[in-house]
């Protein structure tokens, strides 16, 4: 196994960043790949284990975790006799940055000419993610955005259970109050939430104001104030790509997925 210290991950943070971004490139499976690896607070994953949170075969498991311990982003490791990748603190706790730029084709040369021209240069972009989330204060754990359609054979189940857990759900029927402009309380709390879980499905992609609240809080998630969660609702990988590629490259949860298991992801993302 190949160590990595902590000044290895630790020295430049912007230029560590920008490696993470280059190495990841634009392969949805390589990201599929790195998110599976990264995915909750366990540090070693199987290959066995990624490949079923991905989907993908272990070749291509096995071919980008190699990709990603050559440019120092994994550690490759063994568990239970089966070859495994370990995550690095590092890594981890920049890990929605490194989606981010990853996500809007940040290109990670410009970054390292920055970091070695001047560090004068380099100290304010470093800070800026840092202030951003500073700036909204969250009141609520979580916003649904959701079509109509959805919303009593899914959604509404989905909201009174999150509110039962004792998670602050941003909800339209939990939080609209008679007389409430529409347009203003959405934008507040979808300002104000850490987590957007989108609800995407058929009637989703055919309706403006759903996309719309998505475009929102994809663009929250750019400057770091919010992470999207998508759960797919009556539709296929393929169907996601069709509409967006973006969307199909990140992982997601089928609503007909256990919701114990839901809870406790996210469970875990909230306390992070």
């Amino acid at each position: 196994m190949r160590s990595i210290s902590v000044s290895d991950t630790g020295s430049n943070e912007e230029q560590n960043i920008a490696r993470a971004v280059r190495a990841l490139g634009r392969s949805r499976d390589r990201l599929a790949v790195f998110e599976a690896i990264y995915f909750h607070k366990k540090k070693i994953k199987t290959v066995s284990e990624i490949a079923e949170r991905t989907g993908l075969d272990r070749k291509k498991v096995l071919t980008h975790g190699k990709h990603l311990e050559n440019a120092g982003i994994v550690v490759q490791a063994k568990k239970d006799g089966e070859t495994a990748y370990e995550t690095i603190s590092f890594f981890q706790h920049h890990k929605r940055t490194i989606l981010s730029r990853r996500a809007v084709g940040a290109k990670a040369a410009p970054s390292d000419t920055i970091v070695k021209s001047s560090d004068s240069i380099s100290r304010p972009k470093a800070r800026r993610p840092k202030s951003k989330p500073k700036q909204v204060e969250p009141n609520y754990d979580v916003f649904i955005s959701h079509a109509s359609e959805d919303k009593k054979p899914f959604v509404q189940g989905l909201a009174d259970r999150l509110k039962s857990e004792g998670i602050k759900v941003w909800y339209d029927k939990f939080t609209l109050k008679w007389g409430d402009s529409l347009r203003a309380q959405i934008d507040r709390g979808l300002a104000s939430s850490r987590f957007g879980i989108v609800v995407l499905s058929p009637a989703f992609f055919r309706k403006q104001w759903p996309q719309a609240e998505l475009d929102a809080l994809f663009a929250l998630e750019m400057s770091n104030q919010t992470k999207i969660l998508p759960i797919w609702h009556n539709l296929s990988k393929e169907e996601v790509n069709k509409h967006s590629s973006l969307l199909a490259g990140r992982l997601a949860l089928a609503s007909d997925h256990p919701i114990e298991d839901l809870l406790m992801q996210l469970k875990d993302l909230l306390s992070e």
